[in-house]
């Protein structure tokens, strides 16, 4: 059985479309999709953005753990659709970020939290790699790193790269990895850039005014989703039976 977590719908509604006997369910809280795909069995969870408490019994079956969706790229070879496979994750809270943000003249500060390395898969990083390349999809692997806050400006993105060596953002792949860890299960991180170094995501705080940057961003989500979907349906073939 491999799980696939998910923050949102949209990351992964083109992926569900490749399912066979798709089914919809709700199970511990979480909204859960089930089917098959190249003989195996899938279980999309549905998680919401950020750190979740996810109970451990729900993933109790599972062989690999998958976490996938959009994350922000942090050095500028990445570009919107690429694919990022995590060979290292680690975890920047909100005291840790804003220091960094503060601080300029701060080159290197990796977080204290470095030890969570993904070892289990690491032997077939390459092999994903090559496969989803096949499918002529720019794809990177490094270390990346999980924030409690979406990262809205370019210039943050490259702070955030200059003190880690992390090439890609998100929210939930820290977390998720524990989660795998703690079942013992392996994990795979597989993502999709959105929004590039350059890119600047909108605030809504005050009146809700769409511009140029939200075009940009809203015209990026069809390739990400792309992404995904032909990576994953790359990768569950290669899956070992565990």
């Amino acid at each position: 059985m491999v799980f696939i977590l998910v923050s949102l719908k949209k990351e992964i509604d083109f992926f569900l479309d490749m399912l066979k006997d798709l089914e919809k369910k709700r199970s511990s809280g979480f909204v859960c999709y089930q089917g098959t795909l190249h003989e195996k069995e899938v279980i999309v969870i549905r998680t919401g953005m950020g750190k979740k408490e996810i109970d451990p019994e729900l993933l109790r079956s599972s062989r690999f753990v998958i976490s996938t969706g959009f994350c922000g790229a942090l050095v500028p070879e990445l570009k919107t659709g690429d694919v990022v496979l995590s060979t290292e994750v680690v975890y920047g809270d909100a005291e840790y970020t804003s220091k960094i943000y503060r601080d300029e003249r701060i080159k290197e500060l990796i977080p204290e939290k470095t030890d969570v390395e993904i070892t289990a898969v690491s032997d077939l990083l390459k092999m994903f790699i090559k496969k989803i390349r096949n499918k002529d999809i720019s794809t990177y692997s490094g270390r990346t790193i999980t924030v409690e806050k979406a990262i809205k400006r370019s210039k943050e993105k490259a702070q955030l790269h200059s003190a880690t060596g992390a090439i890609a953002v998100d929210m939930e792949d820290y977390f998720r990895l524990k989660l795998a860890q703690k079942i013992n299960t392996h994990f795979l991180s597989v993502r999709s850039v959105l929004d590039e170094v350059q890119d600047e995501i909108p605030s809504f705080k005050s009146r809700f005014k769409i511009g140029s940057e939200l075009y940009s961003l809203l015209r990026n989500i069809s390739s990400a989703r792309v992404s995904i979907a032909l990576s994953l349906e790359k990768i569950l073939p290669s899956l070992p039976n565990l």
